[in-house]
């Protein structure tokens, strides 16, 4: 039985199945995944399919670009609570339309910004108030003469508040269109593949060898106190650490694996022009690495590849 570590997917799913057959994946090995899986490549939709039938023999964490993906679809399921749309979630068309509506507003968020009637934050807060008014309120003005400071929200919907603050741009890389437009998709569907994202666990530790390791997307630190204010909570450095990675996290004669930053950045710490980035701590007799080889950046770089880790005896699998 071997141990993989596969970097991140992101939407590359026939170079992740060519890798599958490169290591000669068993049913008696076990591989966990960084996170990741969608966006900014050309096979989202069948990533997304395939994690539907996720072996047990593979383990996955969640990645930030899953979290987001999760948060557009709780966005579409509160504007059509909120805008009592009746969206019929096994209907193509009706998702379509929930789908527009949500971008509509948030565009309208967007262009009030640049012309700098409004900042962002501000927009966020008001429509999160306005949306979790009773509908006989919010039928009496619309959003731009709605004063939040005069009105406050309802019980029921109090959860409503600031509901697309962890978001910068809604479906920013186009998966949500994609599979509407492309493959019929539903809000169903979308449901089903957000509730199974945001189900996979923030890292897996585990002794390996005698060794502590632990997989996860950008960094990884058993004492939560010791991350830089930068960051809101410890599942925020789970998930967006990048040189910090190492600077505050590891494990103490440990290893950490993880992704997030892609080692064909230049100006970025992990930069090895697209392979496997390994440091040692030697204050901590840890070692880091980063399996994130840009597959999904081909396009533009030419040494973007797929990667994978076999913990074993560390040895580097490549798929040029």
């Amino acid at each position: 039985m071997a141990t993989y570590v596969m970097g991140e997917i992101h939407g590359c799913y026939r170079d992740f199945a060519a890798m599958m057959k490169r290591i000669e994946f068993s049913a008696a090995d076990r591989m966990f995944l960084v996170g990741d899986y969608i966006d900014r490549g050309p096979n989202s939709f069948e990533m997304l399919k395939w994690l539907e039938k996720c072996p047990k023999n593979i383990r996955p964490v969640k990645g930030n670009h899953d979290v987001d993906f999760a948060e557009y679809v709780k966005i579409m399921k509160l504007v059509d609570a909120r805008l009592d749309l009746d969206t019929d979630p096994d209907s193509n068309e009706d998702t379509i339309a929930l789908y527009d509506t949500v971008n509509t507003m948030l565009t309208e968020a967007e262009d009030l910004q640049k012309e700098g009637r409004i900042k962002r934050a501000e927009w966020d807060a008001r429509y999160s108030k306005f949306l979790s008014l009773p509908e006989k309120v919010r039928a009496a003005f619309s959003i731009e003469e709605f004063d939040e400071s005069e009105y406050e929200p309802d019980e029921e919907h109090a959860d409503v508040v600031k509901y697309t603050a962890n978001i910068e741009v809604f479906d920013k890389f186009g998966t949500i269109s994609d599979f509407l437009n492309l493959h019929d998709g539903n809000l169903t569907t979308l449901k089903k593949w957000a509730t199974m994202l945001g189900s996979y666990p923030y890292y897996y530790r585990f002794n390996f060898m005698d060794k502590e390791v632990a997989i996860v997307h950008a960094g990884y630190t058993p004492v939560p106190g010791s991350i830089p204010v930068k960051f809101k909570d410890v599942e925020d450095f789970y998930l967006h650490a990048r040189e910090e990675a190492i600077r505050f996290g590891g494990i103490r004669n440990g290893m950490v694996i993880a992704g997030h930053t892609p080692t064909i950045a230049r100006k970025m710490y992990c930069f090895t022009g697209g392979r496997v980035y390994r440091h040692a701590d030697e204050s901590k007799n840890c070692v880091f690495y980063n399996v994130d080889c840009g597959c999904a950046y081909r396009e533009v770089s030419p040494f973007g590849k797929m990667c994978c880790l076999k913990l074993d005896d560390e040895t580097i699998y490549y798929l040029d």
